[in-house]
């Protein structure tokens, strides 16, 4: 009775634990570890930032009205985290709008990724002054 118990749970556990690992590699929402990019993910970062960002932060991310993301002067923190929170949340006293229910999760990590990425710490022309503190 035992055996059978035991054989069971550990037949289950296994099921389990394969329908898991299955459907968590082809979850496209994951978050992605920065080191872990591909040209697709930074791909699809730049064109949502390029319609939904670039409006504030500039074409090349050089500022506009919102704040430069080239630099290493940042307001919130130059870190993925920090980013993605920002792009989600917003910051209603800076005028940056929250896009947590207008951009998906896989979005809004492409375009952290692309701004970590591809942005931070490049020169563009007439690039905005430096806010923030330097990281």
């Amino acid at each position: 009775m035992k055996t059978k118990f035991f054989f069971r749970s550990f037949a289950a556990l296994f099921f389990c634990s394969a329908l898991f690992s299955i459907f968590s590699f082809q979850n496209p929402t994951r978050i992605v570890a920065p080191d872990k990019i591909d040209s697709f993910s930074l791909s699809a970062g730049k064109i949502v930032f390029e319609s939904k960002c670039s409006g504030c932060h500039g074409s090349k991310g050089e500022g506009s009205f919102g704040p430069n993301l080239c630099d290493n002067y940042w307001i919130h923190g130059n870190h993925y985290h920090s980013i993605v929170h920002v792009i989600k949340h917003g910051v209603k006293a800076k005028g940056m709008t929250a896009f947590s229910h207008k951009l998906t999760h896989a979005q809004v990590r492409d375009v952290a990724h692309y701004i970590t990425i591809t942005l931070k710490g490049t020169s563009p022309k007439n690039a905005k002054k430096p806010e923030g503190k330097k990281h």
